[in-house]
C-alpha cells in the first residue's frame, strides 16, 4: 500500500535587497498537505554501502546522482539547459547547481555539528536524499514489485522543502532547479542551511512532521520558532547572502502589532530578528534547539520563556518588551540592522515630540500578544512623565525605552519620570501587550 506522508513545506521565498523579491509569490510554508505536489519517499540508502555511485537506485529513475559524504542528490535531464548555473564547465557530469547544492549542504552539516547541534534526522544511518524538482526525476512511491512512479515536481514559488520519512526515520529534501534571481547560487547556500536546519530541529526531538503527536493547533502556534531560527541560521552560516532581510524589514518590523508567533507564510521568517535577540541574550545559537523536547511536551512559549529567563536576569515578558524597543532602531543592535531599518519600519513608529503621551488603544489599536506599538520621542524634554490611558480591562502592557545609539533597553513603569539619555535627543519607546 502506498505510504501517505504529510508535507511540511519548509521554504524561504523572496530575496531581500533584490527588486524582484518583493513581488515573489509566497510559499505554502506550514501547509501540511499538498496532494498534487507531495510524494512518498522511496527506501533510503544505508550509509557505508557505497564509496561512490554513478547510477540511481532502482527506486529512482530518469535521474543522475551526485553522492557526497552525507547526501544523495538526484536530478534529471529536464533541467534548464540555458541557465549558466546548470553548465558543467569541468565536464565531470555534475552541473554547477548540483555541485553547489552538495557543497552547501555539506558545509552546513559540518558547521551545525561543530556548534554542537543534534545531527540532522536520520543522518547517522542513511544518506539524506535530495531531489532537484522539475528536472524529470521519478521515484517508485510504492517500493513494491508493482511499480508506481511519481515525477518529482516543485512549484515555481518554492525554493525547497524538508520532509520526514516516518517509516525509516530520516529527513529528505526537494529543491528547485532555479530561483529566478541573478544571485541564485548565493541564495542556494542560504536555502541549503535553512532546510538542513529543519532536519536538525527534527533530530532535536520535536516531531513537527507528525500530525498525531503535534496537532494542527500546536503546529500553527509553534512552528514560527522553527522557521525563525532556521532563517537566522542562514545568516549565521552565510552572512553575505542576506536573503532573509526582506522578511525582517517588510513583513515583521512592518507589522509590529502582530502576535510574535504569527505564522502566515512570511512573518515567521522575519521573526529571525527575535531569534537573533535570543542568541544575544544566551551568547549562543544552541538554545534554538535545546528547547525542542520541552516545547513538544509542554508548549513553545513555556520552553522559550524558561530558556530566555535562564539566560537573562529578567523575565521573558520584559525581554520581549526590551527587544521591541531595540527593534525600533535595529542598526544599533543587529549586524544587518541597517538593512532592517531601510524597510517600512519608519512609517510604523509614531513620532511624538513631547511627553507625557497618552497611549489610547481605542484609536491606535491594541497590539496582539507580544506585539508592540512603537514610538519615537524625537526631542524629549526630560525628565518628564508619560502615561498609558484607556487600557482595556485586564490588559497587561509593558513599556520599554531605548536611546538611539544604544544596544540596551530598560523597562519603565507605566507612569515614570524619565531622564534624558546622555548624548542623544532620540528616545524610542515600545508599548507591548504581555
Amino acid at each position: 500500500m502506498k505510504r501517505v506522508i504529510a508535507l511540511f513545506a519548509a521554504c524561504l521565498l523572496a530575496a531581500a535587497l533584490f527588486p524582484s523579491a518583493a513581488s515573489a509569490q509566497r510559499c505554502a510554508t506550514g501547509v501540511r498537505s499538498l496532494p498534487d505536489k507531495a510524494f512518498a519517499h522511496p527506501a533510503p540508502t544505508p550509509r557505508g554501502l557505497f564509496s561512490a555511485r554513478t547510477a540511481a537506485p532502482v527506486t529512482v529513475r530518469n535521474a543522475k546522482v551526485h553522492l557526497t559524504e552525507h547526501f544523495q542528490i538526484f536530478w534529471g535531464s529536464a533541467y534548464p539547459a540555458s541557465d549558466p548555473d546548470w553548465a558543467d564547465p569541468d565536464k565531470d557530469g555534475v552541473p554547477i547547481w548540483v555541485a553547489r547544492l552538495g557543497a552547501s549542504l555539506e558545509e552546513s552539516f559540518a558547521e551545525f555539528e561543530a556548534r554542537g547541534f543534534p545531527l540532522p534526522y536520520g543522518s547517522e544511518t542513511y544518506y539524506l536524499d535530495v531531489y532537484v524538482g522539475n528536472t524529470g526525476v521519478q521515484v517508485d512511491t510504492d517500493n513494491t514489485a508493482a511499480e508506481s512512479w511519481w515525477t518529482v515536481n516543485i512549484p515555481s514559488s518554492y525554493y525547497a522543502y524538508t520532509e520526514i520519512d516516518k517509516d525509516f526515520d530520516v529527513a529528505w529534501f526537494v529543491f528547485s532547479a532555479n530561483f529566478g534571481y541573478l544571485n541564485d547560487l548565493a541564495i542556494l547556500d542560504a536555502v541549503a542551511a535553512h532546510e538542513l536546519f529543519h532536519a536538525v530541529q527534527r533530530g532535536a526531538g520535536y516531531p513537527w512532521n507528525d500530525e498525531v503527536l503535534v496537532s494542527n493547533t500546536k503546529f500553527y502556534a509553534e512552528m514560527w520558532w522553527f522557521e525563525a531560527t532556521a532563517t537566522w541560521m542562514e545568516d549565521e552560516l552565510f552572512p553575505d547572502v542576506n536573503d532573509y532581510v526582506y522578511f525582517v524589514a517588510s513583513e515583521f518590523l512592518a507589522n509590529p502589532a502582530l502576535a510574535l508567533n504569527t505564522f502566515d507564510g512570511a512573518h515567521e521568517y522575519g521573526a529571525a530578528i527575535f531569534a537573533g535577540y535570543v542568541k544575544k541574550l544566551c551568547g549562543s545559537t544552541l538554545p534554538f534547539t535545546e528547547i525542542a523536547p520541552e516545547a513538544f511536551s509542554t508548549s513553545m512559549e513555556s520552553a522559550l520563556r524558561n530558556k530566555v529567563q535562564a539566560c537573562s536576569s529578567d523575565t521573558f515578558e520584559n525581554e520581549v518588551a526590551k527587544f521591541w524597543a531595540l527593534a525600533a532602531h535595529p542598526a544599533d543592535t543587529w549586524p544587518d540592522g541597517a538593512f532592517y531599518a531601510s524597510g517600512p519600519l519608519g512609517s510604523k513608529i509614531k513620532s511624538v515630540g513631547y511627553v507625557p503621551y497618552s497611549y489610547a488603544p481605542s484609536s491606535l489599536g491594541m497590539p496582539e500578544k507580544y506585539g508592540a506599538s512603537l514610538f519615537s520621542v524625537s526631542n524629549p524634554i526630560l525628565p518628564n512623565r508619560y502615561s498609558l490611558s484607556e487600557m482595556p480591562t485586564g490588559a497587561d502592557a509593558l513599556v520599554a525605552v531605548s536611546a538611539k545609539g544604544s544596544s540596551t533597553a530598560k523597562i519603565v513603569a507605566r507612569t515614570e519620570a524619565m531622564e534624558k539619555p546622555a548624548g542623544t535627543n532620540n528616545l524610542y519607546m515600545a508599548v507591548v501587550n504581555a
